[in-house]
């Protein structure tokens, strides 16, 4: 299943990273064009409950998602321009702060989450 959400993922943000992004704060613009419709509120909440499972302890997420979050972190990365240490920090950022907002999107809503997204420099 976590496979598969993240094989999703990719599918969902491959047309919105066409372009390397010169940083964080531009692959997470990129991404959440993409990734703020209802349409992906389903996915995310399968993400998120995984993540919360992992965070709990759970077998098989405990060991399972900090692999999948790590190859989203080094995939990621691909698409940020400049040295390998300063992409993967830059994605780091980023997933960081789609992370958020996508659970602030899920459990206050799409308003909450577009007024942190202005805010935040992203939208």
């Amino acid at each position: 299943m976590l496979g598969a959400l993240g094989v999703r993922l990719q599918e969902t943000l491959g047309d919105a990273f066409a372009a390397p992004a010169a940083g964080h704060l531009e692959l997470a613009r990129a991404a959440w064009r993409v990734l703020a419709r209802p349409e992906t509120d389903r996915l995310f909440a399968l993400f998120f409950e995984a993540n919360g499972l992992a965070a709990a302890g759970r077998a098989p997420f405990d060991t399972m998602v900090p692999m999948l979050v790590a190859a989203w972190i080094g995939w990621a990365s691909g698409f940020i321009s400049g040295p390998a240490a300063r992409r993967r920090a830059e994605a780091e950022a980023a997933i960081a702060l789609i992370d958020g907002l996508l659970l602030l999107r899920l459990v206050s809503g799409p308003e909450a989450a577009d007024r942190a997204a202005r805010r935040l420099g992203v939208r």
